[in-house]
């Protein structure tokens, strides 16, 4: 549930996952980019919820940054690592899972920023 004094951002960042550990594999610089974006935004008073895709079934669904920037990781395709560019034809299950995810959550999020053209497109759609 939202709090009542914050207004929620989605943060779509497919493949970049802000929560994974720098230097695992394609885990570098976008990833910490759009994780001190994420806390940042929390630390101005947004509710920061930053979506990317599921890449380990062991890993957390959800991983708490601060009390109100956390990352979410989404079902869209296999749990495993998938090079970036080969990974839009699971786009669509990412925006189902994105969508299915604010209906369970009673989240509507009146703004959605989003890093590389893969999560623009999630974006649009």
């Amino acid at each position: 549930m939202l709090p009542a004094n914050r207004q929620a951002i989605a943060l779509i960042s497919d493949h970049a996952d802000p929560a994974a550990a720098i230097g695992e594999e394609e885990a570098g610089g976008q990833n910490v980019y759009v994780r001190k974006v994420g806390e940042k935004l929390a630390q101005l008073g947004w509710q920061v919820d930053m979506f990317t895709r599921k890449t380990d079934k062991n890993a957390p669904s959800i991983v708490e940054h601060s009390p109100y920037c956390r990352t979410i990781r989404l079902k869209a395709g296999p749990e495993e690592f998938i090079p970036r560019d080969k990974l839009f034809d699971y786009m669509p299950e990412f925006v189902k899972s994105f969508q299915t995810w604010q209906t369970k959550q009673s989240i509507y999020y009146p703004l959605i920023h989003t890093n590389y053209w893969l999560s623009a497109w999630i974006g649009l759609e």
